[in-house]
């Protein structure tokens, strides 16, 4: 599961465009039906928030 989570961040921290954020939403749905872990899905989604946020923030 480890490595699993690792890789979902991994690609969530290099998303730079809404596609690769559509992508990012899948894998954290699949690491979900997967792995159930809720703290790890939480981190996850915060992270992809954080990483939205940053790319989203340089266009306004």
């Amino acid at each position: 599961m480890e490595d699993t989570y690792l890789w979902v961040y991994n690609i969530i921290e290099s998303c730079n465009n809404d596609f690769h954020f559509g992508c990012a939403d899948i894998l954290i749905s699949l690491f979900v039906n997967k792995y159930k872990e809720a703290d790890r899905v939480s981190a996850l989604k915060l992270i992809r928030e954080d990483k939205w946020n940053a790319v989203h923030s340089v266009l306004t």
